[in-house]
């Protein structure tokens, strides 16, 4: 009877430590992830970081904070930006990536999603300037 409480002990201590690394992947997912594949033909900034043109996926939840987006392509291109989620009304058929330009330069500024079934708004993310993308703007606005 010894033996047998030893190895119902054993046994669970093996199942419990078989399970701290699974939980700790679904823990660390904070809710679904939105991702999105674009294509830029175009060199752009996200914040202070030079992106080269390419394919790039767009990536906002699954473990990163609900203000944080990500934007990776192949290599080291890949940069994190502040964002907030919006929804603006209008339709969208397809993905659309608008660029602002700052001085000569493009930086990225909204990502709009296609409207889903027979809405009449669409998901939206705005891309925050990083704080010398602010500077540049303000720069370049005219001057009163």
């Amino acid at each position: 009877m010894k033996n047998l409480r030893t190895m119902v002990v054993l046994v669970g201590l093996v199942v419990l430590v078989a399970m701290i690394p699974v939980v700790a992947q679904v823990g660390g997912s904070t809710g679904s992830a939105i991702e999105v594949k674009f294509n830029a033909k175009t060199a752009f900034y996200v914040g202070n970081k030079l992106m080269q043109p390419g394919e790039y996926e767009f990536r906002n939840g699954g473990g990163l904070a609900a203000d944080t987006c990500r934007f990776e392509g192949k290599g080291k291109n890949q940069a994190v930006a502040q964002c907030h989620m919006a929804n603006v009304t209008g339709v969208t058929k397809e993905l659309e990536v608008t660029f602002s330009k700052i001085n000569g330069k493009l930086y990225v500024d909204t990502i709009k999603f296609p409207t889903e079934h027979e809405g009449n708004s669409t998901m939206t993310f705005k891309i925050e300037p990083s704080s010398s993308e602010a500077a540049a703007e303000k720069a370049a606005a005219p001057k009163k």
